[in-house]
């Protein structure tokens, strides 16, 4: 692999590749790289997020409490991300409710008492949100069971009902009195925890990242204390969606004078796009949207232009069967929809994927450092040709939908499902690049 620093001069260059065998045997290659004058930004306009778990650390038998042992292992894995052009984004809390302690700040008093504690959070995470290299979003450690116990609030108990599919309680009472099965304490506990994050990032001058409030559990049977009745991670029910309402509702609420403008983000998960209808209209600000239906993404987009909303496109994994050139064609797809991300849930691998391939694992384990998977550098490639996309509707003067008609001219198959061969992408680049020149 060459990189092609954005300072190289455009032109033809040559250069020679030597290579030599173990026998002492040499042979030369003559190399010709064109270096097109397009650049691409340092940081990426299309967010390619690999979500990744608290626990990277653990695998390489760190000791995960000791910031000096397991950050050099952190730190490599969101190398290699950025390196890729994508962003690691670590879920800080796991979905049977456990968190690892130095995801979160120390927590002391609850409601308007609460007190925060960022010494050592600082120390572990700090680095990730300094300077002009900070990540482009980072997710809070923020959730139903943080700051306080999600138990020490939950007032509905009787109003459960047993889910004969989860067999597990689930809500059964009115969906107007969701709001209330929630106590005051924790409400006022939520709420400061929002306005303390946002006064100290702004304090600190990490006013460049986007800060997602992005609840991710639901119904389990391994939850550490009670688990919430509603499904967060996969909100299709109109219970679930109404209380993700009172949720968004409480972290904008006399919190956003904390925060730089823009920076808080309140994230939601939509499986299904018809069941999202009109909930969260003004309240949720990036949905990450896993229902590929062309006719959802028509009516997303109709929300997106009238209340300002973010679309990323949600996976749970990138499949290993499909050859790289699926990679680019969902991207394509689906930033042409009018997406301006793509989450990938399951990216870290672990070491028997080495000789036991998974879909999961995007990231393979080395011995101290992660290494790449080819569907790692696809989707490097997919996130280059949308920039180079995103830098000729801006020259042109288009709007997504007019870039989509130039760029459907080389994409066979269906709009939201296109299934272009790897000569019809070189094509698209190359109309690209003459336009941009």
């Amino acid at each position: 692999e060459i990189r092609v620093p954005a300072s190289a001069e455009p032109g033809l260059h040559r250069g020679t590749l030597n290579v030599m065998t173990s026998e002492g045997i040499r042979s030369s290659l003559n190399v010709l790289l064109t270096v097109l004058p397009a650049v691409l930004p340092e940081q990426p306009n299309f967010t390619m997020e690999l979500v990744a778990p608290p626990t990277i650390a653990a695998m390489y038998r760190k000791d995960m409490l000791n910031r000096d042992d397991s950050m050099p292992v952190e730190t490599r894995y969101d190398q290699l991300a950025r390196e890729h052009r994508c962003s690691l984004a670590v879920l800080p809390y796991a979905q049977n409710g456990v968190y690892p302690a130095p995801f979160m700040p120390r927590v002391s008093g609850k409601a308007l008492e609460l007190k925060l504690d960022w010494s050592e959070w600082d120390r572990r995470f700090g680095v990730y949100l300094d300077g002009p290299a900070s990540a482009s979003h980072f997710i809070l450690p923020l959730f139903e069971s943080w700051p306080i116990p999600f138990e020490n609030g939950y007032l509905c108990v009787n109003d459960e009902v047993m889910s004969e599919s989860l067999r597990l309680p689930v809500y059964g009472g009115l969906s107007d009195e969701i709001h209330s099965c929630l106590n005051s304490d924790y409400w006022r506990s939520w709420r400061a925890a929002v306005q303390q994050i946002g006064a100290h990032f702004k304090d600190k001058g990490w006013t460049r990242t986007s800060a997602h409030v992005w609840l991710n559990n639901g119904p389990v049977s391994d939850y550490h204390g009670r688990c919430p009745p509603w499904s967060f991670r996969n909100p299709v029910f109109r219970d679930d969606l109404v209380a993700l309402e009172s949720y968004a509702q409480i972290t904008k609420s006399d919190t956003e004078a904390q925060w730089a403008p823009g920076t808080l983000t309140f994230r939601v998960s939509v499986p299904d796009g018809t069941a999202l209808a009109g909930y969260g209209d003004e309240l949720f600000d990036l949905l990450s949207v896993g229902d590929p239906n062309s006719f959802v993404w028509t009516d997303l987009r109709t929300r997106a232009a009238t209340y300002g909303t973010t679309l990323w496109l949600q996976n749970d994994t990138i499949p290993l069967g499909p050859a790289p050139v699926w990679v680019d064609a969902t991207a394509l797809s689906f930033f042409l929809e009018g997406a301006d991300g793509w989450s990938i849930m399951e990216t870290v691998g672990q070491p028997d994927n080495w000789m036991k391939g998974l879909p999961q694992c995007l990231l393979y384990p080395g011995v101290d450092a992660p290494v790449p998977s080819h569907r790692l550098k696809a989707l490097r490639r997919a996130q280059q040709d949308i920039e180079m996309l995103i830098l000729l509707q801006k020259k042109m003067g288009w709007t997504r939908e007019q870039l989509g008609e130039f760029a459907r001219k080389y994409l066979p198959g269906e709009r939201g499902a296109y299934t272009p061969s790897a000569d019809d992408l070189y094509a698209l680049r190359y109309a690209v690049q003459e336009l941009l020149k």
